[in-house]
């Protein structure tokens, strides 16, 4: 479990021995894991809505800012409309419409060169994580989502640590 407060503390009555106060918010806001995750935006591409909500409700608890789409046709045109808009996309392989490989490839094709694209599916197969990276996707999470293994992806990809 993850607690935030406010304490709102009465001034001390000794200022000259008391050390200066912090205010509450910029503790937090100095908090390196806290702070460096929470601006990340990610394009979450998924279809099933139990997956989703689980991924967004992960995403969210880690400090990211989520823009969701349900079909791979959607997640491009979401990039396309903001392409500095996003830091990570989550690229769920089988959806309708539009696949994730081939939403992939067109988002490559189409200059999406430096924001990282991870798969997630729960095809376990052996070939499906080289399938997955031979298409352009950067790397494998395999469904059911794991937290430890959504922030290890986070941590990967953004090159900071999530907030657990």
């Amino acid at each position: 479990s993850i607690f935030h407060f406010t304490a709102r503390l009465a001034p001390a009555k000794e200022a000259a021995t008391a050390p200066a106060p912090v205010p509450a918010a910029a503790a937090v806001a100095t908090t390196s894991t806290d702070a460096a995750s929470r601006t990340a935006r990610v394009l979450l591409a998924e279809d099933n809505p139990v997956n989703r909500r689980l991924a967004e409700t992960l995403l969210t608890r880690a400090g990211c800012t989520v823009t969701t789409a349900t079909t791979g046709r959607q997640a491009v045109d979401l990039y396309v409309g903001s392409p500095a808009g996003f830091d990570l996309i989550l690229m769920d392989v089988q959806m309708p419409e539009m696949d994730g490989l081939a939403a992939t490839a067109e988002l490559r094709a189409r200059g999406c060169t430096t924001v990282p694209i991870v798969a997630m599916t729960a095809g376990a197969l052996q070939g499906d994580r080289e399938r997955c990276l031979a298409a352009g996707m950067n790397d494998y999470l395999a469904k059911p989502v794991r937290r430890e293994n959504l922030l290890a992806v986070l941590d990967t990809w953004l090159g900071r640590a999530a907030t657990p």
